[in-house]
């Protein structure tokens, strides 16, 4: 995946950019992130948030935190589990509004990203989920 600081102008996607899209949750094995805990309704949320991803890409993104089982062939995909059935994360982006016209841009493994790794988003980012 490729990795963005939280809080700078999003640029991944050339053609679904625009003003205000700024990066959350774009991580990379390499750089070091927040972690701590989050309120579970924020989960709860986003949970529901990842099943609906937009921008949708051809491949997927495989989550390079998770240890691999072996070097040989790629990783099984990211699932991520849910009471209204499980999905697969690592092909689609976030949209989350937020204040002041700012869009938050994440992708969707950023679900994984909280359940899996303890990542902590930016606070402005967790209550514009729970608006």
């Amino acid at each position: 995946m490729t990795y963005y600081a939280d809080g700078t102008p999003y640029s991944y996607l050339a053609d679904a950019g625009g003003e205000g899209l700024v990066n959350i949750g774009w991580l990379d094995a390499s750089v070091p992130f927040p972690t701590g805990e989050v309120p579970g309704a924020f989960v709860e949320r986003l949970v529901t948030l990842g099943r609906d991803g937009v921008h949708r890409t051809r491949g997927l993104h495989y989550c390079n935190l998770c240890p691999r089982d072996s070097d040989v062939g790629l990783p099984a995909p990211t699932e991520v589990h849910s009471p209204d059935g499980d999905y697969v994360v690592g092909g689609a982006e976030i949209r989350v509004p937020g204040p002041g016209g700012r869009t938050y841009v994440a992708p969707d493994m950023v679900v994984h990203y909280v359940l899996a790794h303890g990542y902590r988003p930016p606070e402005e980012f967790i209550k514009a989920v729970m608006a």
